[in-house]
């Protein structure tokens, strides 16, 4: 047949300068046409037993293959023909040429899709016989012609027809088998050995092996197998779980534990990567990797992975051209990131230096993190733009600076959290500024005062105006003030940037304690009166040294904090606020304590009778009690006059109540006065205790009627109780007696009233009092 088509071509070449118009070439279009629908039909049935029948016709295929390619050939140069000198030599209507051009496109659509068939099927021949010989890119590259014959641009019947859509079934077929024959290669070639987690117990060593086979076979199929997974867009879904594995089971154990071991072992049928891990036993130690000892055990690793796997090329067809590029830049892709944050994260982090001495010996990490990094770079696993590792380990003054604050941040936590009531004696002269000599400051004592004003307001200036009154303060507290001069003394020698962020950590630091601490001993405070105290003289101790802190490192520190800047003053206020506030809170809770105690009188009504003087008497001694208490957790705590304003708050809370209720009694018979003498005679005996420093009583006294308000009203009232009306009268004296200092001419009156009957002299009294 295909010679017949050939003899017809050329015949018709013969005559091309003697054709007329009856010589159209309609009938040999006729013929030809004739002739492809011959072939069209047998390779329709031959394709048709072969995919759908599956009826073995490879020899029938082969000759039909011929023939259809034969008769491309000829449709091409009858073509030709029809456009380069037929077209020209024609003369006949235009209906006439484009029905044969028509019928020429038709004929051309046939042979097309034959064309296309006969493709398909010599790939997906040429796929099969690959795969049976282990090449496995030939069957990729096939199957991959295959897809896209398939899935080029088609009418809508011609994707309908059963022999496309067996065809269709039939790639699926093939591509699924190789995907299964090179997932089988992919694990022959690449064994990993985990041991079961129920067999390893904590605080043993765990071993995992990676092995690749060493035969040289091996090799080659595996060189094959990774160019197939390429070409059929599967390599991803083997390398991503492969890296996964990588990190969790190599890297991370390497990084993250000192003790992991690396070795390779080489045998006859594989090569062994063996990490030797220790598995977690949850008490809490941690042996972190140095930066140099994981990176020596991570280049072992990496060299391993290089030789077997990452080394090899993958052929990259582009648009242009041909590139290549390794396996090591798929899986970096896919790992690298992951791996060198985790390397920043659980080490190179952790070998960030906490002191200037100790920031010298980092340049050691500096460079072998750059050996380390020009290694992956030349392996391929990460390109030269990746410089994380770099950007990091170069940024080491900053990192300094943020480790550092936040290592004093959180011992300064620490220090918040700790017991209060741990407490340490303050005195005045050395414990109210730290010693120049160990904190290498100059304090305004020291320093020469040259200017005039600076002389005058020195003279002016008290010895002790500086000067923080001696009082307990909690252990922690002192500590934190040590910190925070410790830092701003280390501040004062690094670098301006450093110092400027070690300055703010300071800052940062008591910004810290105004909120951890009234929150975090939120109910300690408000229970404890010792610890009110306590928590009172610690907000007085930083805020006092607030006062001067930065004055005294200013000018040592950097730009811009030498200009004025560095100052704690704006604490200050809000500590002594906060110090305050807690106090008054507890001072508060005492004295609603007090006047409950006080309610058991039941307003000393009728205490000449037994059960109601008991009342009274058991009332007055459970207030004394409760303030001798809390004269003894607060007397040695509280600066002294601290602690003699808030005794003498509360008894001249106790002494107003007192007063009160006995003016508001209405009647007081000569027994009750009696009574109520002696049971308020109590106050005056034993109050001066409640100021007693030492054995000096009389100093005590004066400190009671220093602080406590009412008090000499008190003792006029006892006076009252026991006096007559001519007495009394001539207390109040038109006024200007010492009566008449503490109370009013009403409750003067109030009081006559209640302690004496209407008789004539009683009114006549009364009748003075005005």
């Amino acid at each position: 047949m295909a010679s017949t088509a050939a003899s017809f071509v050329t015949e018709v070449l013969a005559t091309a300068g003697s054709l007329k118009k009856e010589d159209i070439p309609t009938t040999q279009l006729n013929q030809l046409s004739g002739k492809i629908r011959d072939v069209k039909t047998e390779v329709y049935e031959t394709l048709q037993k072969k995919h759908v029948d599956f009826y073995p016709v490879l020899h029938s295929t082969v000759e039909l293959g011929e023939r259809v390619k034969s008769l491309s050939e000829e449709m091409e140069s009858m073509t030709g023909r029809i456009d380069n000198e037929i077209k020209n030599q024609l003369n006949m209507s235009t209906n006439e040429f484009q029905e044969l051009s028509t019928r020429l496109q038709e004929t051309n659509g046939i042979l097309e899709i034959l064309d296309k068939l006969v493709t398909i099927h010599d790939a997906l021949q040429a796929a099969t016989q690959a795969i049976e010989s282990q090449h496995f890119t030939v069957a990729a590259q096939n199957l991959e012609l295959v897809n896209r014959e398939l899935a080029s641009s088609s009418p809508q019947w011609e994707r309908d027809l059963k022999i496309f859509q067996a065809l269709q079934t039939e790639y699926r077929v093939q591509r699924e088998k190789l995907i299964y024959t090179l997932g089988d290669a992919w694990s022959k070639h690449v064994v990993w050995v985990v041991p079961q987690s129920q067999d390893v117990k904590a605080g043993q060593m765990s071993m995992v092996e990676l092995r690749f086979s060493q035969a040289e076979v091996s090799s080659s199929v595996m060189k094959e197998v990774i160019q197939a997974m390429h070409e059929l867009h599967v390599l991803e879904t083997k390398l991503k779980p492969f890296g996964q594995k990588c990190m969790s089971l190599i890297v991370k154990p390497i990084v993250e534990d000192a003790r992991t071991e690396v070795h390779i072992q080489k045998h006859s049928s594989f090569k062994f990567l063996q990490v030797n891990r220790m598995v977690g036993s949850g008490s809490g130690d941690r042996h972190v990797a140095t930066p140099n000892e994981a990176y020596d055990k991570l280049e072992t690793v990496f060299k391993f992975l290089n030789e077997n796997l990452l080394g090899v090329q993958i052929q990259v067809q582009s648009a242009e051209k041909q590139n290549k590029r390794l396996v090591a830049e798929d899986l970096g892709q896919y790992i690298a990131d992951d791996i060198l944050d985790h390397i920043v994260k659980e080490c190179l982090s952790h070998s960030i230096p906490t002191s200037n001495k100790d920031l010298d010996k980092y340049k050691g990490v500096i460079s072998a993190t750059e050996g380390f990094h020009k290694m992956l770079v030349k392996c391929a696993f990460i390109t030269t733009n990746n410089s994380k590792l770099l950007d990091y380990v170069k940024n080491i003054n900053v990192l300094f600076a943020n480790k550092k604050c936040q290592e004093i941040l959180e011992r300064a936590r620490k220090l918040m959290t700790s017991d209060i009531h741990n407490a340490i004696h303050v005195p005045s002269e050395d414990e109210s500024t730290p010693k120049p000599e160990h904190q290498g400051i100059t304090t305004p004592q020291q320093g020469q005062i040259n200017s005039e004003d600076g002389m005058a307001a020195h003279n002016l200036l008290s010895a002790n105006t500086f000067q923080l009154p001696p009082c307990q303060i909690s252990v922690s507290v002192k500590q934190l003030m040590g910190m925070a001069y410790e830092t701003l003394q280390e501040a004062c020698t690094s670098s301006p940037q450093c110092c400027i962020q070690l300055f703010y950590c300071v800052h940062s630091m008591f910004e810290l304690y105004c909120s951890v601490v009234p929150t975090y001993h939120k109910d300690s405070l408000a229970t404890l009166p010792q610890l009110t105290a306590l928590h009172h003289n610690n907000c007085m101790y930083i805020a006092h040294h607030l006062i001067t802190l930065g004055h005294q490192f200013r000018d040592r520190l950097a730009d811009p904090l030498n200009q004025g800047l560095a100052t704690f003053v704006d604490f200050v206020p809000k500590l002594r606020r906060l110090g305050t506030e807690c106090f008054l809170a507890q001072m508060k809770t005492q004295r609603l304590q007090l006047l409950e105690y006080l309610k058991g009188a039941r307003g000393f009504v009728g205490v000449s009778e037994d059960k109601n003087f008991t009342d009274g008497e058991r009332a007055l001694k459970q207030v004394l009690h409760q303030l001798m208490l809390l004269r003894r957790v607060w007397l040695d705590v509280l600066p002294v006059s601290t602690f003699n304003k808030a005794m003498g708050t509360l008894l001249n809370s106790v002494v107003t109540e007192l007063i009160s209720c006995v003016t508001l009694l209405e009647d007081i018979s000569a027994d009750d006065a009696t009574q109520l003498s002696s049971l308020l005679g109590i106050l005056p005996e034993r109050g001066p205790e409640l100021f007693l420093h030492g054995q000096d009583k009389a100093q005590a006294l004066a400190e009671v009627h220093k602080n406590v308000a009412k008090w000499t009203k008190y003792k006029e009232l006892l006076v009252l109780l026991n006096a007559g009306l001519q007495e009394i009268s001539d207390r109040w004296a038109d006024g200007k007696g010492p009566l008449s200092s503490d109370f009013s001419a009403n409750e003067v009156k109030q009081l006559v009233r209640a302690l004496f009957q209407n008789t004539e002299k009683r009114s006549a009294v009364l009748a003075r009092i005005k």
